[in-house]
């Protein structure tokens, strides 16, 4: 598969690639954005069904890897309870040499439930199959940041389930 590049934010990015007749790039823009709508149905269509989501430094003790839609289901209808809001902003996709896979580096801003400010850096792996479902979602993130978020002023840290 092969395309026309496009400068986006990142620079040079494979935009003529295109899995499932839409762009690996538009997907994961479509990912994010169902999931700072709290659009979770969504999300979970845009998954192939045995989809992985790993979140490796997630803190708290809590599972890392979320493997099939089931599991991912339980995480994120987890999200709303921890998080008011939340934005991905200043998204950056940044090409590799595999035509299915998307590197981005984007800022999560919000506020948790607990009525702190939040605001992390994201840099993900996201691969996909031939018909533009998401087979992996590899997502790093400072989970001192998420902790402090979601901890209410004057607890220790037990709230740090992100």
């Amino acid at each position: 598969m092969g395309g026309a590049a496009i400068t986006g934010q990142s620079g040079h990015v494979n935009e003529g690639v295109r899995v499932g007749g839409i762009t690996i790039v538009q997907r994961v823009d479509e990912i994010l954005d169902r999931v700072q709508e709290f659009d979770f149905d969504a999300v979970l269509e845009l998954f192939a069904d045995d989809g992985c989501l790993e979140l490796p430094y997630r803190p708290g003790g809590y599972p890392t890897v979320m493997a099939g839609r089931a599991e991912l289901k339980r995480f994120l209808r987890v999200i709303p309870k921890l998080y008011a809001e939340v934005t991905f902003v200043e998204r950056n996709h940044l090409p590799t040499s595999d035509p299915a896979t998307v590197v981005t580096e984007y800022r999560g801003v919000g506020k948790t439930c607990v009525g702190n400010d939040y605001a992390n850096r994201y840099i993900a792996l996201f691969e996909f199959d031939d018909s533009g479902r998401c087979t992996l979602w590899r997502e790093y993130f400072d989970p001192t940041v998420v902790t402090a978020a979601l901890t209410p002023a004057g607890r220790g840290d037990e709230a740090s389930r992100g």
